[in-house]
């Protein structure tokens, strides 16, 4: 069967040199052998004996080290294009076998068993075309945070991007109808439902709405995105009448609670509404560009500088159009907070990210509360602002009002973090040299836990049980903060809490980390 030809693994000197070659037997079987790249070979050799410290790198088998010299070979536009293309050549000997794996794995789990074949065949050129591409291996390698080796690395990340293009074809995870409506602003959605046409205002209202009732109560099973049930309808339907019905009933036919059939139609009406709105692309999208023999090969993209360009001089505007309103949302922010239990709902979820469940199980109440005290809060802000654009701009909306409410968050989350922060670099001040240091060293820098063992000559499972004690130690400190700053007792949540330290230590500028060590 064709999903068993997978090549054999390699030894260490054949990983940059080797490529596997397929052959059939006359009973019709086949079976692969390494074949060396007599160019490679000898370009390998030539760094050995001319730069001592790939020799030292090749003797010691330190395949993160070559990648990372072949990479900032091929990114060194100042080379020649022969080695840039050699260390190209490298980089797809390297991800050779990783490639096989990655289709084998994937056709296990996602393929068209009517044409089984072409699925094997498609997944073939998809991890082809990734080999090929240094500046995707480059990203995938930049995701390397050690604990697995470096090949299941990147048989991970292909697997990823084989599973994506799968999505994409079949409508499933990301893909799906469900997926896409969950993720569609509600500005989108109802320019979608105003285009299709002869609808009142109120009603794309209850379409908008009953949405947002639907996947308060819905959500994917495991990892499919599966209809909503009868009993989901009932539930988004009674969740509307509790939550919606009175803000939406004054001035509309609306006076009566809904069924779930009703919601059910509203619902669908999106579904068609949403139509009518450009499909979603997938991240490994292909591209096609012309090869040196002529044939197509469609290396993958991630995105379109252009785009980015323009996506980041909106940003910019959008910041800078909230700067002046700074001032105006704290002074809300405060007037919000003058229920101890509105503060701590919006400090646990902008400050530590707790999820909604978490946050209720703190304050004793259900997670659909706590996201409609969040909604509540988000509109009151909305709100604000839209008045005093109305007051002083008039004649403008302020890069369209609406756009901004992803900014608004942004700007919840950087206040609330901002009181965190302080916590953390004084815990951070506390630790030991060495623990500061291999902190700096693991989530800053990104240095493998294997080269900070070698450089303090220790060994790998001490500096894991150093950096283990170093987090344990400032997610107390930041616990014991936030509970004797709000009267909580948050330290079941403690690995959520962690992963906020981690994300932290990632983001904060290295200067101000040296600054406390």
């Amino acid at each position: 069967m064709c999903h068993q030809l997978v090549p054999p693994p390699r030894q260490f000197q054949q990983k940059f040199t080797d490529f596997a070659f397929s052959l059939e037997t006359e009973a019709g079987r086949r079976h692969f052998r390494w074949i060396k790249d007599i160019e490679l070979e000898r370009n390998i050799k030539r760094y050995q004996e001319t730069d001592p410290v790939f020799c030292q790198w090749w003797q010691g088998q330190d395949e993160k080290a070559l990648l990372q010299y072949f990479i900032d070979i091929w990114q060194d536009l100042a080379r020649g294009e022969a080695e840039r293309q050699l260390a190209k050549k490298h980089l797809a000997a390297y991800l050779e076998y990783p490639r096989y794996r990655a289709v084998e794995q994937r056709y296990e789990t996602f393929r068209d068993f009517a044409a089984p074949e072409e699925t094997w065949e498609k997944y073939q050129h998809i991890s082809l075309v990734m080999a090929q591409n240094p500046d995707l291996i480059t990203k995938f390698y930049h995701r390397y945070r050690g604990g697995k080796g470096l090949e299941m690395h990147f048989q991970l990340e292909i697997e990823s991007e084989i599973r994506e293009e799968y999505y994409r074809e079949t409508g499933e995870g990301k893909y799906s109808d469900w997926y896409r409506l969950k993720n569609t602003s509600d500005r989108l959605l109802k320019q979608k439902l105003q285009e299709l046409g002869r609808v009142d205002e109120w009603k794309i209202a209850c379409c908008l709405k009953a949405k947002q009732a639907l996947f308060a109560v819905y959500g994917k099973t495991g990892r499919q995105w599966m209809p909503p049930s009868g009993r989901h309808y009932q539930d988004a339907a009674a969740y509307f009448n509790r939550y919606y019905l009175p803000e939406i009933g004054e001035g509309s036919n609306l006076k009566q609670p809904i069924s779930a059939d009703k919601c059910e139609k509203w619902i669908n009406r999106c579904l068609v509404a949403l139509k009518l709105a450009p499909k979603c692309v997938s991240a490994s999208q292909i591209l096609s560009e012309e090869a040196e023999d002529g044939e197509t090969i469609p290396p993958f993209s991630y995105s379109d500088p252009e785009q980015d360009l323009v996506a980041q001089e909106e940003a910019e505007k959008r910041e800078k159009a909230l700067e002046p309103l700074t001032e105006l949302l704290a002074q809300k922010l405060s007037e919000l907070e003058g229920e101890n239990t509105n503060q701590i709902v919006l400090m646990l979820r902008y400050g530590l990210g707790l999820p909604d469940q978490a946050i209720g199980d703190q304050i004793g109440v259900h997670q659909t509360t706590v996201l409609y005290r969040r909604q509540q809060f988000h509109r009151e802000l909305v709100r604000s602002l839209s008045d005093w654009v109305q007051c002083h701009h008039p004649d403008r909306a302020l890069l369209e009002l609406a756009a901004l409410e992803d900014d608004i968050v942004a700007w919840l989350q950087s206040h609330y973090q901002s009181r965190l922060h302080p916590v953390l670099f004084a815990a951070f001040s506390r630790l030991d040299a060495d623990s500061s240091e291999f902190l700096r060293q693991a989530y800053i820098l990104e240095t493998d836990l294997t080269d900070i063992a070698l450089s303090y000559n220790v060994k790998v499972a001490a500096v894991k049980g150093q950096l283990a004690s170093s987090l344990d130690q400032l997610s107390s400190e930041l616990i014991s903060w936030v509970d004797s700053n709000f009267g909580l007792s948050i330290g079941a949540k403690r690995k959520k809490v962690l992963a906020y330290v981690e994300s932290w230590i990632r983001q904060v500028p290295e200067s101000d980390i040296l600054a406390d060590i």
